[in-house]
């Protein structure tokens, strides 16, 4: 309803509703900072340039159809999903400080600004993105449910876990119960609860990596947060 209530200025004419002329008009939203849980009809702004909808209460968000779109600042929501898999114009995104698991950036192919810390992601791959000038990707946090063998022990390939596993180096642990070596790290004590353990992933760009903390837990499953 708050989205619904910025887009009124649009309504030059004070019909009531927006025409095609002047949804076509409209190149620059910013709804930051206004408690906005959903962004529905933002979808129908399709010269849109310019986003701001940072600082709000999304959970997710799809501008794929927003094709004119340049410049999108959405952070600090709690996005757990990000579509931006049309958005071939962008240059500039912030998504930092969300809950996002994974970020799909392989079509933004004019992005040339990327600030996407404090989030979950377990890999970042941006191989395809040959213009980009700016990138912070760091403090990425998540979580990854482990089952026990058949020998009794926990035993996390990063390797074979992670999408891009290749790219995972320098793994270690910070728990003293549980050892790694190479990307492998395993445990056999019952009574551990969470064993924490640090990579850094290469993201394609520049020999660029980003540092992940990621945090496994004895279950009964295992949970992918790539």
């Amino acid at each position: 309803e708050t989205f619904r209530e910025y887009v009124r200025q649009f309504d030059t004419s004070g019909d009531g509703a927006l025409s095609e002329v002047e949804i076509a008009s409209t190149t620059v939203i910013n709804v930051s900072s206004r408690g906005i849980a959903d962004l529905t009809g933002v979808e129908y702004f399709t010269a849109l340039k310019f986003l701001d909808c940072g600082i709000n209460a999304l959970t997710e968000l799809d501008v794929s159809a927003n094709t004119a779109l340049e410049v999108l600042y959405c952070n600090a929501n709690q996005l757990t999903s990000l579509n931006l898999s049309k958005n071939t114009a962008l240059k500039t995104l912030w998504c930092y400080s969300n809950d996002l698991t994974s970020l799909n950036v392989s079509d933004c192919t004019a992005l040339y600004y990327l600030d996407c810390p404090s989030n979950q992601l377990t890999a970042l791959n941006l191989s395809q993105n040959t213009a980009l000038l700016y990138l912070a990707c760091g403090d990425q946090t998540a979580e990854l449910g482990m089952p026990r063998g058949a020998d009794g022990t926990w035993t996390a390939d990063l390797s074979k876990l992670i999408k891009g596993g290749e790219n995972v180096t320098n793994v270690q642990t910070t728990t003293q119960e549980a050892t790694a070596s190479g990307t492998t790290v395993s445990w056999r004590d019952e009574a551990v609860e969470k064993v924490v353990v640090t990579y850094t992933y290469n993201t394609g760009y520049n020999d660029r990596t980003m540092s992940v903390e990621l945090t496994l837990i004895p279950g009964d499953a295992v949970l992918y947060t790539i």
